[in-house]
């Protein structure tokens, strides 16, 4: 296994709000829980948002 993830749990939402990325989630999105998805988070979730161009 290279890595899973998994609904967020008050584990996750505790480190996220120390972290100050807390408000970048919802209750129903998945976070990188192990190996390269936890290592490559921040790049593959992004930002909560949109782009005007």
């Amino acid at each position: 296994m290279i890595g899973y993830v998994s609904k967020i749990n008050d584990k996750d939402v505790e480190r996220l709000d120390k972290e100050g990325k807390l408000a970048n989630y919802a209750s129903t999105h998945d976070i990188g829980k192990l190996g390269i998805e936890r290592y490559y988070e921040d790049v593959l979730h992004g930002q909560t948002g949109y782009e005007e161009g």
